[in-house]
């Protein structure tokens, strides 16, 4: 995480009494020892070891914090709407603005429901995966989770995709954004038919002769 990026959230956790002043613990070295313990495979106690404090503390300052990020979750995880603002990537690309209302839009048809439906499902599963990549590429947790009951563990993930849109949204793309953009302009020319989204559409002749 770029060091802008790290005192602005511990700023924003510590205006929203997250994190507080402790006699033995700044806010700075609080969430430190939280990201550390996410974006390394280190064990507790080499986390422990290298901030010189006790697993007990440790693991209660970690638990709090997680909590804390996650409170960020409806300032940071925004599903778009209709009236959202184009993305950046979207607006000053001309591969897409002010064109992405027509992508792929000539005649595009499919034989049968099945194939929009698996054509859909390549495209959700191409991101899905994309997505993980760059996610346990930047947060080593991901990729040798500790023993966290489950509850926690999906705490992870979720604080994990919220610190990822902060430092996008707040601090610009960085080697992990755009380490697949170019996978990403290939597969972003999406269809965006209206007429995809009713498969009943695209039912061959032969079918509607039945």
């Amino acid at each position: 995480m770029p060091t802008q990026a790290f005192i602005g959230l511990r700023d924003m956790l510590v205006d929203r009494g997250v994190l507080r002043d402790t006699r033995f613990m700044p806010p700075a070295e609080q969430l430190a020892i939280f990201m550390r313990v996410i974006a390394q495979t280190d064990s507790y106690r080499s986390v422990c070891e290298f901030f010189q404090y006790s697993l007990e503390t440790v693991s209660q300052n970690f638990r709090q914090v997680l909590q804390g990020v996650l409170a960020l979750r409806d300032d940071f995880i925004v599903l778009p709407n209709v009236s959202s603002p184009y993305h950046p990537h979207i607006r000053n690309n001309s591969h897409f603005y002010p064109y992405f209302n027509f992508r792929n839009r000539v005649h595009r048809r499919y034989e049968s429901p099945q194939e929009l439906y698996n054509h859909r499902h390549a495209q959700l599963r191409n991101i899905v995966e994309r997505t993980f990549g760059i996610l346990k590429k930047r947060f080593k947790v991901l990729t040798d989770i500790k023993p966290f009951p489950f509850s926690i563990q999906a705490d992870i993930v979720l604080a994990c995709c919220i610190l990822h849109n902060y430092i996008g949204r707040n601090h610009g793309h960085d080697t992990y954004f755009n380490m697949h953009e170019a996978d990403t302009e290939h597969d972003e020319i999406l269809d965006d038919d209206a007429e995809d989204d009713d498969p009943t559409t695209h039912i061959s002749t032969s079918e509607q002769r039945r």
